[in-house]
């Protein structure tokens, strides 16, 4: 019976090996064919902005028709849903329309870029993106409504909700790399909801206050972070170490609990 026990925590032991390294590797291989499309991507994006600066508009639709290629042959978009696969498209054609235009503004062809920018960033620098930086004045003007919801005050009120969803829509895309479609598609119906209400003469103040503490809520949640669990990551994620992990953890808990009731047996004898 000793034996069989060795034998056992031996190829537990040799399971948990293996998966390790095939994990290691597979990692390593994902790494090392994803990073220069990254590194082309973040590149082009911040020389689109560049050129948008310097007036060279022809030369910066170049850059969205090269950043949209590459997004093609990254299939990125097969892990994002049908919405945001549409805003991500929208995104890029409405840059370059916007680039295209013989008498466009020069304030909205930068909105533009730096929405496309902001959009590439979250997907090159998931860690430190670029906007996170922008949490101080997404809080401060979401508390400066709700402050004029109290007074009641509408006109007000109305000129706030627009410059508010104004940054909301240039944040947009690039949440749709940062968040689950969910909690996104809860955003657009909050900014809906609150959007219709303030629109009539006779608002609700009181659903009005409590959509904007719901936004509250949900916009700390988005720009501090909140936990998500493990199972649910290897639920949704199709990477193979996902999957070699997920296989794995299932070997070795089965692997123990046999192991455990062998011990068990030993001690009873």
């Amino acid at each position: 019976m000793d034996k069989k026990w060795y034998r056992l925590f031996l190829i537990s032991f040799l399971n948990l090996a293996i998966l390790g390294l095939l994990t290691a590797v597979i990692a390593q291989a994902e790494g090392k064919s994803s990073q220069p499309s990254l590194v082309k991507l973040d590149r082009l994006s911040m020389d689109m902005v560049t050129l948008a600066k310097e007036g060279n508009l022809k030369f910066a639709k170049e850059k969205i028709d090269d950043i949209t290629q590459l997004f093609i042959q990254m299939d990125l978009e097969k892990n994002l849903s049908i919405k945001d696969r549409q805003l991500l498209g929208d995104t890029l054609t409405q840059g370059k329309k916007m680039l295209s235009a013989e008498d466009s503004n020069p304030k909205e062809v930068m909105w533009h870029v730096y929405r496309i920018r902001m959009m590439v960033d979250a997907l090159t620098h998931p860690n430190e993106p670029i906007w996170k930086g922008f949490h101080p004045l997404y809080a401060e003007q979401i508390n400066k409504m709700m402050l004029l919801s109290a007074r009641k005050d509408r006109v007000d009120l109305v000129k706030t909700i627009q410059e508010h969803t104004h940054l909301y829509q240039i944040l947009r895309p690039a949440f749709a790399f940062s968040h689950p479609a969910k909690q996104l598609d809860q955003m657009d119906m909050l900014y809906n909801s609150i959007l219709q209400e303030t629109r009539s003469k006779t608002p609700e103040w009181q659903k009005v206050g409590e959509s904007l503490g719901e936004l509250r809520l949900q916009a700390d949640q988005m720009f501090l972070g909140r936990d998500v669990s493990t199972f649910s990551r290897y639920m949704s994620s199709n990477s193979p170490i996902a999957m070699i992990s997920m296989m794995g953890m299932i070997l070795i808990t089965v692997l123990s609990y046999v192991a455990w009731r062998m011990y068990r047996g030993l001690e009873v004898r």
